[in-house]
């Protein structure tokens, strides 16, 4: 396009745009502004709009901040008031991380039932007093451990996280509860702790009461016990230089019949002598302190004097005495004998005490269910011959319960509350005792091996064993299936007591044992010690 043409082009558009403008001053200056005025029309009333809008967003805005503002007060409210409870509880409340270290924010009471200010930050099994990398401290941070790697069942790894610790005169209780985040992973562990030393305190006061309602009655089986005890401790004594198998095996069977009368403090105290590499005169001593001072703080109520125990003395009829004088007069010596007999032969439960309270007791510390069943108590027996069985009777039991009899969520098909039965009899001139449970039995091939790791045998020898003697190799001194001993078992002398009970009085004990289905003792003993000494 040449220049004159784009000039004429423009000149053309401007004259177009000066008749516009001509057309609409005419208009106006004839009076028609509706055109103008309706743009001025909307131009006002968008401004109004806004204006409107300006005061809601400003209403909005103030109501908001109001809101925000009460908001605060109510979530410092809140805050104190929470704050308030946390620093005032009784209980206290901390978290640790999966080091058992504590995370900072804990409640005020830590202090006080911890003992000491530093919290934060330190590892809490060390702050319980638990020596670093000492088997009780190791074993603490193994068991946070599992909780955090979340492979078993949280109430069983939680159950493993020790609960009962002893920090000066206090004891302190604390239970463990998982902390998830969003995708159900552990991050972290809050532990509740709280101070049961009162609660112990009275728990220990009902256990004694009802050890001695027990003993009220059985007080003729508690003075056997006692007087029993008082020979066992003498005897002990006099073979502390020669024969420390006996004053173990001895100090152990006292344990354990002191537990089922009840006496769980004498029996607690007996077990740390057990934890010693020797024992000597001066343990001997504290156990026959302790249960002289148990008697003498329940003189009222027992009315039992240590001193004057006898175990060998026996109840005579004037009957009784009657029939010895005619039997003098005709010089019937058997008769005689047979009489004398008869005078020192007593009902097994005199012998056997409270059976049926020790299992309860000990099944409830060990979770388990089962119901003991107990027959042929009121058989007769001869003293001389069967009270060291007898007295020994509770290893066995302590063994099913502990070894044999599983938790009710192993028992597979079987009925989950286990039976346990005892029974005496007396057959065949013969005094029989059976001790037998329905538990997981005894495997032979895991009792040689246990022999052979801890050298009581050679593999080679192992191999060689018959299945008897194999299962015969739980009554080895020393010899324990459990990987550590504790207050129940684990030392592996009960066992070689009862065998050695049995076989001092003359007695045979076999045993039958099927895998996943129970173990049975089989005891015969003589009748008396004249069948005895034949």
């Amino acid at each position: 396009m040449s220049e004159q043409t784009d000039w004429k082009t423009r000149a053309e558009a401007a004259e177009r745009t000066v008749s516009v403008l001509k057309a609409k001053v005419r208009a106006l200056y004839n009076g028609d502004q509706g055109a103008v005025q309706r743009q001025l029309d909307r131009a006002r009333q968008r401004e109004e709009r806004m204006r409107a809008r300006r005061a809601l967003m400003q209403a909005k805005n103030a109501a908001l901040q109001e809101h925000s503002a009460r908001l605060e007060v109510e979530v410092a409210q809140r805050t104190r008031d929470i704050q308030i409870i946390l620093d005032n509880v009784t209980f206290g409340f901390l978290v640790i991380d999966r080091q058992a270290t504590v995370k900072p924010g804990y409640t005020r009471s830590c202090a006080a039932l911890l003992g000491t200010e530093e919290i934060a930050g330190q590892v809490l099994p060390t702050i319980l007093g638990l020596v670093p990398e000492s088997n009780p401290w190791l074993t603490y941070m193994m068991s946070i451990d599992e909780v955090y790697e979340d492979f078993m069942p949280e109430e069983l790894t939680l159950a493993q996280v020790p609960g009962r610790v002893v920090i000066g005169d206090r004891v302190l209780q604390l239970e463990g509860r998982t902390i998830r985040d969003d995708d159900d992973q552990v991050e972290g562990l809050l532990m509740t702790i709280s101070d049961i030393t009162a609660l112990e305190a009275a728990r220990r006061e009902n256990q004694i009461n009802r050890a001695l309602l027990q003993i009220l009655r059985q007080k003729d089986a508690f003075r056997a016990f006692l007087a029993d005890c008082r020979v066992q401790l003498s005897t002990a004594k006099d073979a502390v230089a020669d024969n420390k198998t006996f004053v173990r095996r001895a100090v152990h069977t006292i344990k354990g019949n002191a537990g089922s009368y009840g006496l769980s403090e004498i029996a607690t105290q007996i077990h740390r002598i057990e934890e010693a590499p020797v024992i000597d005169t001066s343990d001997l001593d504290q156990i026959d302190e302790a249960l002289r001072s148990f008697l003498a703080l329940h003189r009222e109520v027992l009315e039992i004097e240590y001193d004057e125990l006898d175990g060998s003395a026996f109840e005579v009829t004037p009957a009784r005495l009657s029939e010895l004088e005619l039997l003098v007069e005709r010089s019937d010596t058997a008769a005689m004998r047979a009489w004398m007999a008869g005078l020192i032969r007593k009902p097994a439960s005199l012998l056997l005490g409270p059976l049926d309270m020790f299992v309860a007791r000990l099944a409830e510390r060990l979770g388990k269910q089962v119901r003991f069943e107990l027959s042929g108590a009121e058989t007769l027996v001869d003293t001389t011959v069967a009270q060291p069985v007898l007295r020994n009777l509770s290893h066995l039991i302590r063994n099913a319960l502990d070894h044999g009899i599983e938790p009710d969520y192993e028992r597979g098909e079987k009925p989950p509350i286990a039976a346990l039965r005892v029974s005496l009899a007396e057959a065949g001139g013969a005094l029989h005792i059976t001790v037998e449970d329905d538990g997981r039995g005894i495997d032979p091939d895991r009792i040689a091996q246990v022999a052979v790791d801890r050298g009581v045998l050679s593999a080679a020898v192992a191999a060689d064993l018959p299945r008897a003697e194999k299962i015969n190799l739980i009554f080895h001194d020393g010899l324990s299936s459990s990987a550590e001993a504790t207050e129940i078992s684990g030392r592996g002398v009960g066992m070689s007591a009862v065998r050695g009970a049995v076989l001092s009085s003359g007695g045979t004990l076999t045993v039958e044992t099927t895998l996943g289905a129970g173990t049975r003792f089989h005891i015969t003993l003589p009748i008396h010690a004249a069948a005895n000494a034949a």
